[in-house]
């Protein structure tokens, strides 16, 4: 992937995506009763967790947090899209891009609705031995064959992800699903830091989850991660016009 030092932009649609997620939760937050959910034939309370509502029962559970869905996802896809596009103007390829959009754009929603599906039933702890765990195995010893199997490496790279995105979920969404956020933020900025070999999307990598985790609710829950990211943004552009 070509075009590097363009990470300021990745940071930008994570901060203003932040902000947005918190004025659209503002919004349907009801003042007087905290967090409720109405669905057809059901009345739901639910509990904030990392500054979302995960709902009790098994129904809301599964179609938890969709608004996180479409933020992480459009971040993945959106930071995919910029750096095919520096990769293109510089003359170089973009077909990279164009699978690691498609494999990001599915592996997200995929996450959620693993998860959700393994903190609905009834024992979801016997799910991280009986599931998670063998389909991360799976998923480590199918990347391993990966650079033995020839012809068949794009078939084993895809099984390789499947089962570990997967397994991670199901682990996740059994053990705590209030740490899938910040680990799916996690995930994806230390990889754009090797990538990008920057100590200061190290940090912010570091520093965002810890501030989701930290302040669990309320408006300092969404707002302090996004003042990271859009300070840590506004450094990497500073920095970029000075090497310039």
């Amino acid at each position: 992937m070509g075009g590097r030092r363009g990470y300021w932009f990745p940071l930008v649609l994570l901060g203003f995506g932040l902000l947005t997620l918190l004025g659209w939760e503002t919004v349907t937050a009801p003042a007087d009763h905290g967090w409720f959910a109405y669905t057809p034939g059901s009345f739901q309370i639910t509990q904030t967790v990392v500054g979302v509502s995960v709902a009790e029962s098994p129904v809301g559970s599964q179609l938890r947090d969709w608004p996180w869905t479409v933020l992480i996802a459009v971040t993945l896809v959106g930071t995919v899209a910029w750096y095919a596009f520096r990769a293109r103007r510089a003359g170089g390829p973009v077909r990279t891009h164009v699978a690691l959009a498609v494999a990001g754009g599915l592996a997200v929603p995929t996450c959620y609705i693993v998860a959700g599906m393994a903190d609905a039933i009834a024992d979801p702890e016997g799910m991280i031995p009986a599931v998670g765990l063998p389909l991360l195995g799976l998923g480590a010893l199918t990347g391993a064959a990966y650079v033995v199997l020839g012809p068949w490496r794009r078939t084993a790279a895809a099984v390789s992800v499947g089962c570990l995105v997967t397994g991670a979920a199901t682990v996740l969404g059994a053990w705590s699903p209030g740490l899938l956020e910040p680990v799916l933020i996690t995930v994806g900025l230390l990889a754009l830091a090797r990538y990008e070999r920057s100590r200061l999307l190290a940090v912010a990598a570091v520093a965002v989850p810890v501030a989701l985790v930290v302040f669990p609710d309320g408006t300092l829950s969404m707002l302090v991660p996004a003042a990271i990211a859009l300070a840590v943004a506004i450094a990497a552009l500073v920095r970029e016009n000075s090497l310039a």
